[in-house]
């Protein structure tokens, strides 16, 4: 199969399913996770990957030779054409919130496994099974790595009916897996097969693969370096007990106007102790707060965050990445 007959179709199927409303919700849940804060490794993936691709589309286009082993090497990170680098780079932004879950020195270490993996296995397939060996490129094995970590860890956020059939928040980034899955044909298909089965063994420790984890050195290496690149200049909301924050997107509260969520009574002057602030707020809801503790967040911070945020998850998690 060649690529345009897998990809066209997928790409519209995809288009028809999300539609408008959906295509901007897959927007607001990458602003939900804002930024590349704590994700240095996520951060050096996406800039490596765009640079790379970028570096290479030129270079084919004014055809210039590449050396074979640098060819052989950008095998791994560059995507051949905009459509897969588009899809690409999106899916790996959005898997910061992994890093973030995980720890950056632990998640190096799964990117640096998972793609080794990966890529032996789809190499011994295609000698075991003399299959002929269709040419690939990109972090295919990384991605859907990934997609077995996210499909376990990540909690969905929200639920929705799509033509008489449920489905999540997290629908939307497997569409984009499919798509990217199917862009090749039977190449691709074989590259995120390798990267499934490489996160699987993941998954589940073999060999003790979750031990590993990237020096010390080299996490604080990433975090100097490529900590200040593109990173959001606003310094980060910190929520303490009974703090209303403005809402997202607003700003500050105008001096001298109330807030919108603060209670009736508690006015400045007359808030009286934490604790009766505390009280006035909505209480968390248990389902809100175990889906940011599986994120990451501290049960504390959590907390603060819903009360803050009416138990809208989407909007806590904003409001703790700042």
């Amino acid at each position: 199969a060649t690529s345009s007959s897998w990809n066209y179709p997928v790409y519209y199927v995809s288009l028809i399913l999300l539609g408008p409303a959906g295509i901007k919700r897959c927007f607001e849940m990458s602003a939900a996770l804002s930024g590349f804060g704590n994700a240095p490794v996520s951060k050096g993936l996406v800039v490596a990957t765009v640079g790379a691709s970028i570096f290479a589309q030129a270079a084919r286009a004014s055809h210039r030779h590449t050396p074979s082993v640098l060819h052989a090497a950008s095998q791994l990170i560059v995507f051949r054409n905009p459509g897969e680098l588009l899809f690409g780079a999106f899916l790996l932004y959005y898997f910061r919130v992994i890093e973030r879950q995980t720890g950056s020195a632990k998640f190096g270490a799964f990117t640096l496994v998972t793609t080794g993996i990966s890529a032996a296995l789809h190499y011994a397939f295609t000698r075991l099974t003399r299959f002929p060996q269709a040419a690939v490129s990109g972090p295919y094995g990384l991605l859907f790595a990934c997609f077995v970590q996210y499909f376990f860890n990540v909690p969905s956020t929200s639920k929705f009916m799509v033509l008489g059939c449920r489905l999540s928040d997290k629908s939307f980034l497997y569409l984009a897996g499919a798509q990217l899955l199917l862009s090749g044909g039977t190449a691709s298909l074989l590259a995120g097969g390798a990267g499934i089965v490489a996160g699987l063994l993941y998954r589940f420790n073999v060999v003790g693969l979750k031990k590993l984890r990237l020096p010390s050195a080299v996490t604080r290496f990433l975090g100097r370096t490529l900590g200040p690149l593109l990173q959001d200049s606003r310094p980060p909301q910190i929520l303490q007990a009974g703090q209303q924050p403005a809402a997202a997107g607003r700003g500050p509260a105008a001096p001298g106007t109330r807030a919108q969520a603060a209670p009736r009574g508690l006015a400045a002057g007359g808030l009286g102790s934490a604790a009766a602030v505390a009280a006035a707020l909505p209480q968390p809801s248990p389902e809100a707060l175990q889906q940011l503790m599986a994120m990451g967040f501290e049960r504390g911070q959590a907390v603060r965050a819903l009360q803050a945020t009416n138990n809208d998850v989407n909007a806590a998690i904003s409001l703790l990445l700042g």
